[in-house]
């Protein structure tokens, strides 16, 4: 924090003697009022050091004024521009008699609509003055501005701090000095104060013990350094510094300010993924684990990208045109990576519906295996051979999907077949033992189970054998079936039952004419 004041104050006196001297204005037309153009050059030209006239300055303003009163309204809405560093571009300005407010309608224009939308222009029995209610509100924006009024420094310091030193008086260079101490200052009691109080917290309060060391300072760093760059901001205009130079500063401790908070943000995001993650690993949908490193990266990004967005602004990009040219290029990558964003719809897709989760067992576009990972691009699965293939999120979401991960139970349904010359007493005993079978293990559901004698096939009789398995997982479905084929074959062998099998028997009929010729 030291060395960047140091750096900041040092590139200030550098260009102090290039930017001091230049005014607002370098040439003013005839004083006529015909146009907002007309009445705020020359407004501004009467105030400079050099054409210095208040008094045609305060005609400007609205008549029946007191002749000091407005005078002194003259100066003090120059030093609100001052101040904040409002720099007024005179090629911006319109000139037109006629000219009327974009929104109302009305003949009225707003130098700075954004930053002071109470100061403005409006035409008055044809001519252009600042309005009534930019006169009632000076005062007290000019008191917001400087508090302790606009040359309380000069007062507080001898006459010689008036002289003139690279371009700017002494009082004004140790006014900088003042308040880059006063940031320095500010800075280092907050940063003690914060990590004071974040520690207060996190010794006293179980929700805070996710707090380490490292997080802390960075909290504390990001959110001093803003802060303490927002006072050093409050305090400048009191050094009535030339405006571009003022522009300058002002925006610069902006740009690092959005920084700061920008950082802090990111501190903020990390430290709410580290506390929501053990909720992630409890939950039954194992999609979330996986999905909150994602969620983490995209707001990170969001927020890095609004920064920019502001940083932009302040530099005076026209944000609006760059989002347009942006959304156009943006369509053509579209066009030209269109499997690209197929794969990231996908994705969302998949989230959102979630036909699946992390560990389940699938079969889709022809493969098998355990899901890995769902990435924005691609979903893993390690195949039966431990391989790991990448299927396009894009393409996996439009195909038809055989979760074997989900749902309560699992069906064993099997044909048993036995030997014709099996009686039918014994066929149904071993009915009725299969079906004891399934009320008594305790993986199996009793309802609904069918165990019923089914066909008479071509080499022998079946029988239906089907029940729910109350499993919820692939390698436990396949140990409860073993089980269960294991303890049929057992009750098969226990009552002397015999399995069929595909058999073909010929029979050769008697006296076929073949052996009558003989």
């Amino acid at each position: 924090m030291i060395n960047l004041n140091i750096k900041v104050t040092l590139f200030l006196l550098l260009n102090l003697i290039a930017w001091s001297s230049t005014a607002q204005l370098r040439t003013a037309p005839e004083l006529t009022l015909e146009s907002p153009y007309n009445t705020i050059v020359a407004h501004l030209y009467y105030l400079q050091a050099d054409t210095y006239q208040p008094d045609s300055s305060a005609k400007t303003l609205p008549p029946g004024l007191d002749s000091l009163e407005a005078i002194e309204i003259a100066i003090k809405i120059k030093q609100i521009f001052d101040g904040k560093g409002l720099y007024v571009r005179i090629n911006t300005l319109p000139k037109e008699n006629s000219y009327r407010d974009t929104l109302n309608k009305e003949h009225y224009y707003t130098p700075f609509p954004s930053e002071i939308p109470e100061i403005y222009v409006e035409r008055i029995g044809g001519k252009w003055y600042y309005s009534p209610e930019t006169v009632d509100l000076v005062p007290e924006l000019h008191k917001k501005l400087y508090p302790l009024g606009s040359d309380f420094l000069v007062q507080l310091l001898p006459k010689k701090a008036n002289a003139k030193l690279l371009g700017l008086h002494l009082w004004q260079h140790v006014g900088m000095l003042i308040i880059t101490l006063l940031a320095i200052v500010t800075f280092w009691l907050l940063n003690w104060g914060l990590r004071w109080l974040l520690l207060l917290f996190k010794t006293n309060r179980a929700n805070w013990q996710f707090l380490d060391k490292k997080q802390r300072r960075a909290i504390a760093r990001f959110s001093s350094i803003a802060l303490a760059l927002w006072f050093a901001k409050m305090l400048t205009p009191a050094v009535q510094l030339p405006v571009r130079v003022n522009e300058f500063v002002n925006i610069s401790i902006d740009i690092v300010m959005v920084l700061m908070i920008m950082m802090l943000g990111i501190t903020l995001v990390n430290i709410f993924t580290h506390r929501i993650k053990p909720v992630t690993e409890v939950t039954e949908s194992k999609m979330d684990e996986q999905l909150l490193p994602l969620v983490n990266r995209m707001i990170k990004i969001a927020l890095i990208i609004l920064a920019i967005f502001y940083i932009l602004n302040l530099l005076n990009v026209n944000v609006t045109a760059l989002i347009a040219g942006v959304s156009i290029g943006g369509l053509a990558l579209a066009l030209a990576a269109q499997d690209t964003v197929k794969n990231l719809i996908g994705s969302a897709m998949i989230f959102f519906d979630k036909p699946f989760q992390i560990d389940d067992y699938v079969i889709a576009g022809g493969h098998e295996g355990t899901i890995v990972e769902v990435g924005f691009r691609s979903t893993r699965i390690m195949q039966i051979d431990t391989s790991v293939i990448a299927m396009p999120n894009g393409t996996i979401d439009n195909k038809q999907i055989n979760n074997r991960g989900v749902g309560e139970s699992r069906m064993l349904n099997i044909s048993i077949g036995v030997l014709y010359v099996t009686p039918p007493d014994l066929i149904e005993t071993f009915i009725e033992r299969l079906r004891a079978l399934v009320q008594e293990h305790e993986m199996t559901k009793n309802d609904p189970s069918y165990v019923h004698l089914r066909e008479f096939a071509a080499s022998s009789i079946n029988i239906m054998f089907r029940c729910y398995i109350t499993v919820n997982s692939f390698p436990e479905e396949l140990q409860i079936k073993e089980d269960l084929l294991f303890k049929i074959m057992r009750v098969a062998e226990e009552i002397g039952v015999e399995f069929a099998y595909p058999t073909t028997m010929v029979h050769l009929a008697k006296g076929s004419s073949s052996d009558e010729g003989k």
